[in-house]
């Protein structure tokens, strides 16, 4: 869309010139937005825990170069890419004329380098993770190893600009103009096989679902609950604003989403002084599970109440897993002094508890399929 509105601005620029600018225009945009979230890196960031774990050199800038940037994870775009690239730079080189257009090209080629050695070595050279051990602020709450995804939209730009090298080289001639389209096809061709049979992609899923057929991914509806968190608000028939809620089994975004005032939920970024009184909290679930307390103690962007037995912060790995448990580890009295006023749980809790009660169950009017959903309201007492 800013490439579009920018090409239409200056007609006369040149298309990579265009791209490179509307890139950085939506670097800008990205940068305002999340302008206080930057400043609030300043602070002590529950980031300043988190722990980047170590990696090899030359795996990590093979797999950053074919797989980590692309959802799709497959290697044959940028495989196609760079085998267009080392063509196209070869013709140039052999007569010995650089166009200004193309020279965009090749500083893109040598920044996706530079940025790929960078995060590579940023997880993996002995001197740049002692230098990480004594960063401190933002220097430390950034993952400057993420700087990789930004070779994604660079890739595009190489592979269009390539593909432009290509035609305008070749579109006098009418014989590999013709094998130009037929090379454009199979690409195409090529990239929607690997969409339609990747297990990772929902394409799939999303034309089942437009099409009526009952898919194990949950819907829009099903995920939100609308009508029973509505049910839910009645029932307390409170303004939201004066109680605050926790949950567990459930994504805290499903109450969040509902005009919840929530305790818990998924953040990039908050105090770390927060991760300490909520690791008071849920210690005991933590002590249970090495796997648990390493993605909290080491992470710990999911500020969730979780069981044990999952050996992980997704709530969704709980489902189908029966409608009870026996007792869950947490330190109610803390949680009720942090604020929490309601417990929504996807499952019954059968240990009497002089902490909460049990104040009423609901359930979804939803066709969820194989996977129910109700919420057991426990108020705090």
């Amino acid at each position: 869309f800013v490439f579009g509105i920018y090409f239409l601005i200056k007609k006369r620029t040149n298309i990579a010139f265009k791209y490179l600018i509307s890139l950085l225009i939506i670097l800008c945009g990205y940068f305002a937005t999340y302008f206080y979230s930057f400043l609030s890196l300043g602070e002590v960031s529950h980031r300043l825990e988190m722990a980047i774990p170590k990696q090899k050199f030359f795996p990590s800038i093979i797999r950053q170069l074919m797989y980590e940037v692309y959802a799709i994870e497959s290697p044959i775009y940028p495989v196609i890419t760079f085998a267009l690239f080392t063509l196209a730079t070869l013709i140039v080189l052999k007569q010995n004329k650089i166009n200004k257009e193309y020279k965009y090209t090749m500083y893109c080629f040598w920044v996706i380098i530079l940025i790929v050695l960078f995060s590579a070595g940023y997880t993996s050279l002995t001197l740049i993770l002692k230098i990480r051990a004594h960063y401190s602020g933002v220097l430390q709450s950034l993952q400057w190893d993420r700087m990789a995804y930004s070779v994604s939209p660079l890739y595009s730009f190489m592979f269009t600009s390539v593909l432009l090298f290509f035609y305008e080289k070749f579109k006098n001639y009418k014989f590999p103009q013709k094998y130009f389209l037929i090379l454009l096809t199979l690409i195409f061709i090529w990239q929607f096989y690997i969409i339609v049979n990747d297990d990772k992609n929902y394409f799939k899923e999303n034309i089942k679902t437009i099409r009526g057929i009952q898919t194990p991914e949950r819907t829009y509806a099903q995920f939100f609950q609308t009508d029973l968190m509505r049910e839910i608000k009645d029932y307390i028939g409170k303004p939201q604003n004066s109680y605050h809620v926790v949950s567990f089994g459930i994504n805290p975004g499903v109450p969040l989403f509902n005009g919840f005032y929530c305790l818990d939920g998924y953040s990039v970024n908050y105090r770390l002084s927060y991760k300490k009184q909520w690791r008071e909290i849920i210690n005991g679930e933590l002590k249970k599970s090495k796997s648990l307390s390493y993605l909290f103690e080491k992470w710990g962007s999911r500020v969730y109440i979780a069981h044990h037995s999952t050996g992980t912060l997704r709530p969704a790995e709980m489902y189908d897993k029966g409608k009870s448990i026996d007792k869950l580890y947490i330190d109610y009295q803390k949680l009720k002094e942090l604020g929490a006023d309601y417990l929504f749980s996807k499952y019954e809790i059968k240990e009497p508890n002089p902490y909460i009660k049990l104040e009423k169950v609901f359930y979804s009017k939803l066709d969820n399929g194989d996977k129910d959903f109700q919420v057991f309201l426990y108020s705090f007492n």
